[in-house]
């Protein structure tokens, strides 16, 4: 799996912003699968909360995710939107 996420600040102390990007991995048939990502994020010191949304062939789909900068922990729910 590869995902490339370009984010942007929008507020002086780049504490919140929005992102855009790709995601791309081969599924077990050996096929590569690729997708847009968009969405917003927020910090706060180390911590960073994304809410994002992709958009594959078949589905979209949403996930939140939490990660600290520090210790590299990394939260994620995911959701497939109809």
């Amino acid at each position: 799996m590869h995902a490339t996420h370009n984010m942007v600040a929008t507020n002086d102390e780049n504490t919140k912003g929005y992102f855009t990007g790709t995601v791309q991995a081969i599924n077990d048939t050996g096929i590569l699968e690729k997708s847009a990502t968009l969405g917003l994020w927020s910090r706060d010191g180390t911590n960073l909360k994304v809410y994002g949304f992709d958009d594959d062939n078949s589905s979209r789909i949403l996930h939140i995710s939490t990660v600290d900068l520090k210790t590299k922990a990394f939260q994620a729910r995911v959701w497939e939107l109809e």
